[in-house]
């Protein structure tokens, strides 16, 4: 069985679990819905049962059943019964600080028994509120025969305000709690910007060829770039583009050839560095590719593989990424404290690379 992930303490969140999924578990405010079912369902389809007699009892339909089924329907619809009030005693357990239920219900002839009734009969019972110590007690009146519903004490909203209430509430709901720095560009960028493919690229490879060069760029020794070839070959492979591990590998190679990547490697260094820091209501996180030690302060390294013919071409596009390295170099700023000298992006080509720096 799928265990239940527990919630942190803090997670300001609604979940929704089945009864069985929520034994064990207690939260601030819980609500109770499907009360209006039936307590004790009619048996649907082909239905066996294994009475304390020998033998075995079926049901093939409401019209074709054996007589020991129907020896045995009282007896199991009572402990269908005795399982649902259990289940009902578990849901309504789970709440520490309130419990919501609906004890809504019709007029029935009784054979219909839902969990709504089992409900109010309960609260609303005099001999079982004594039982409990319930002090104060008081039964709601009824309205009076033809006076409708009884009417609520505060005001309810309009239609339109309601509205607007719960389209704001879903809009909160969808907004995601973590923003990645890339999606914080994504948000300050122009919707009519879209970033071309690079040269030789498909929509299906661009991505993964960037990913395998990523893969690789974290774990190849950068002052010697010992066993670079079979790296790019495992990373080119595991990313569904092993036909362009060549590619891959002249990228890789650009970058290990420039001057910054060769300074980065004489000095302390960390690759693929996980930041994450508030910004605002939710959480501003990402990885940083390359991080290392400049003087007193620290230097950021982002690897790109972007298309570009000239040099002239990357300007537009250190516009479109600086939101990006802002972000990283604040996330760094805050949760160590230590200062970002630089933030570079490296472009990558296949026969060298382009340093451009991002003004902080």
């Amino acid at each position: 069985a799928k265990e239940t992930v527990l919630p942190e303490t803090d997670d300001d969140a609604v979940r929704i679990l089945t009864i069985h999924s929520a034994k064990g578990l207690e939260f601030p405010v819980v609500v109770v819905s499907g009360l209006t079912s039936a307590m004790v369902r009619p048996p649907r389809g082909v239905q066996v049962r294994f009475p304390d007699s020998d033998g075995w009892a079926i049901r093939l339909n409401k019209d074709l059943t054996t007589q020991e089924y129907e020896d045995t329907v009282e007896v199991e619809e009572q402990r269908d019964r005795d399982e649902r009030i259990r289940l009902l005693y578990v849901a309504t357990t789970r709440a520490r600080d309130h419990l919501v239920v609906s004890v809504h219900r019709k007029e029935t002839d009784g054979t219909t028994v839902t969990s709504a009734e089992v409900l109010y009969d309960a609260g609303w019972n005099p001999d079982l509120v004594e039982q409990l110590e319930i002090e104060d007690y008081e039964r709601p009146r009824d309205p009076a025969p033809g006076s409708g519903s009884r009417q609520p004490d505060f005001e309810l909203p309009t239609l339109g305000d309601w509205q607007r209430a719960h389209d704001a509430v879903l809009a909160a709901a969808a907004r995601p709690i973590a923003v990645s720095a890339t999606g914080l560009a994504a948000e300050e960028r122009d919707p009519g910007d879209v970033d071309p493919l690079p040269r030789g690229r498909t929509a299906g490879d661009g991505a993964a060829i960037g990913s395998a060069v990523h893969a690789v760029l974290q774990s190849i020794d950068l002052g010697t770039g010992v066993g670079l070839t079979d790296s790019c070959a495992r990373a080119a492979a595991s990313e569904g583009v092993g036909g362009r591990a060549d590619l891959v590998e002249a990228l890789c190679h650009s970058a290990l050839d420039s001057d910054l990547i060769r300074r980065a490697a004489q000095c302390r260094h960390f690759r693929e560095v996980y930041v994450g820091v508030p910004d605002g209501d939710r959480v501003l996180e990402g990885f940083i590719d390359l991080l290392y030690e400049d003087g007193d302060g620290v230097a950021i390294v982002d690897y790109k593989t972007d298309s570009w013919k000239h040099v002239a071409d990357l300007d537009a596009k250190v516009e479109h990424y600086q939101g990006q390295m802002r972000a990283y170099a604040r996330a760094v700023n805050e949760s160590v404290g230590r200062e970002v000298t630089s933030a570079t992006l490296l472009f990558l080509g296949r026969d060298h690379s382009v340093a451009k720096s991002v003004e902080m």
